[in-house]
């Protein structure tokens, strides 16, 4: 039996026609407090709450059965459309779905442009929404920080909108308004239903990224000497795999001292692992020591394709032209393969060949047939491959000429930009240092612009320099 929402209370009795003309409609809880053969129908009011309970449990049960049963078919079942869309009721044409609100498609495709392009925070977001009148999802005239936010984390907008993330269950604790609480599923559980996207992966994505950013960068509770540390969040711990923390020593004497330190040094973060062996970092000796080489990286392009040179020394890239006549030859022995089986059908349909023969005939110029589309495929794949690595080479040619242009100038702000954009972290281990480098292109059209483009394959694989630092001063 499914259980019951809430044990049984006080239930309305619904008296019988001579208990109606007797008098108004009591409870079951007057009724047990009420002398005489008012009593009698208390056991049979009990019985008839359980049954109203266990019926109400069993239509909600079913109710929800034929919600995931309807949206694992792909159906919107949730009456609700997200910010951009509207709701079609099932019809001839097809379940429940959600199609494209243009007007309101368009407010999204502007926040999702203004926040990754154009370089503008939630709330200069916000405060342009509301000086141009634009109506909030809701209906209202005033945006909120909030609600930007929601839509910059929708999955709906790249065609994947969700149904069953939460369930219900008790909330814990005495005190509550309320005996339940919706709770958050494991992704596993969560049930995708396909809808038409208003923005693709690569802007939803770069959202994300950039979102993480500003969360990382923030000036909030920034070190007093902000100036002092230029790979800020940047350094990790080669021992720990964290990131490094800020700190800052003041001897005796009043000698300042920097370091980068990793936070399993303290006592509070001590475990199975124990102690953290490795020493505290000079702060000026390391970022002193990585831009260095930052910068003889981008002096010299070839340095930054090393990686792809040592795998094209292995396997040599094919000539554009030979692939082309490749291809060609490819493409003519499946159309001839295509004729082949026209070919066959007709001395089925004459009468020339036994349908066992045509059978063993069709199966080797099906097998033929996926042998050459294989083939056709990977060159195409191949040729594909050779452009992107040759619009990769000039591209990070563009890239380290523009770089490199005035790298000698920078101030201490402009530096920094540098390195996050260019550096995805620096792992110490002892005396050596590995940085990771990361090599974000523009488009091939020249658009560039905006905080960091779309993580969509434009960008060089990241390249380690190693290094050993030597250190003045090296007191841990």
């Amino acid at each position: 039996m499914v259980p019951v929402a809430r044990p049984p209370g006080p239930r309305l009795c619904l008296p019988g026609p001579r208990a109606r003309r007797a008098g108004p409609v009591r409870s079951a809880g007057d009724l047990q407090r009420r002398p005489g053969p008012w009593r009698r129908p208390t056991a049979a009011t009990q019985v008839q709450g359980v049954i109203a309970e266990y019926e109400r449990a069993k239509i909600a049960e079913r109710n929800r059965r034929g919600r995931l049963y309807r949206s694992r078919a792909g159906e919107v079942v949730s009456w609700k459309a997200p910010y951009g869309y509207r709701r079609l009721a099932r019809d001839a044409a097809g379940p429940a779905r959600l199609e494209i609100f243009e007007p309101e498609a368009a407010v999204v495709r502007r926040i999702f442009e203004d926040y990754v392009n154009g370089g503008l925070s939630i709330r200069r977001i916000v405060r342009g929404l509301n000086t141009d009148q634009v109506p909030t999802p809701a209906g209202k005239a005033e945006w909120w920080h909030s609600t930007v936010c929601r839509v910059l984390r929708n999955e709906a907008y790249v065609g994947r909108l969700y149904f069953n993330q939460t369930e219900t269950v008790p909330r814990a604790g005495p005190g509550s308004r309320r005996a339940t609480r919706q709770r958050r599923r494991p992704r596993e559980e969560w049930i995708t239903i396909p809808c038409p996207a208003i923005i693709d992966e690569a802007m939803f994505d770069a959202a994300q990224r950039v979102g993480r950013d500003n969360s990382k960068w923030s000036p909030r509770r920034l070190p007093e000497d902000v100036e002092a540390w230029l790979l800020r969040r940047l350094v990790r711990c080669g021992a720990c795999d964290v990131a490094v923390g800020c700190q800052r020593i003041v001897s005796p004497q009043g000698k300042v001292h920097r370091y980068y330190w990793c936070p399993n040094h303290a006592s509070t973060r001590l475990g199975e692992r124990g102690r953290c062996p490795e020493r505290n970092i000079r702060a000026d000796a390391l970022d002193d020591f990585v831009f260095e080489h930052v910068r003889s990286a981008l002096l010299r392009p070839d340095v930054l394709l090393a990686g792809q040179s040592a795998l094209t020394a292995v396997a040599p890239a094919p000539d554009d032209d030979l692939l082309q006549a490749e291809l060609t030859r490819m493409e003519r022995k499946v159309e001839a393969n295509r004729a082949e089986r026209r070919r066959l059908a007709d001395l089925y349909q004459s009468g020339l060949l036994e349908l066992p023969e045509v059978q063993r005939r069709a199966r080797d110029i099906d097998a033929r047939h996926q042998s050459l589309t294989d083939q056709r495929d990977a060159l195409v794949a191949q040729r594909r491959e050779l452009a992107t690595d040759n619009r990769l080479r000039q591209r990070v040619g563009d890239f380290a000429a523009r770089a490199t242009a005035g790298i000698d100038k920078l101030n201490f702000a402009q530096r920094q930009q540098l390195m996050r954009l260019v550096v995805d972290h620096v792992r110490v281990t002892g005396w050596q240092v590995e940085i990771q480098l990361r090599i974000p292109l523009d488009d091939p059209g020249g658009g560039g612009g905006g905080r960091r483009p779309p993580d969509d394959g434009s960008h060089t694989p990241g390249r380690r320099t190693r290094g050993s630092l030597r250190r003045a001063g090296s007191d841990p």
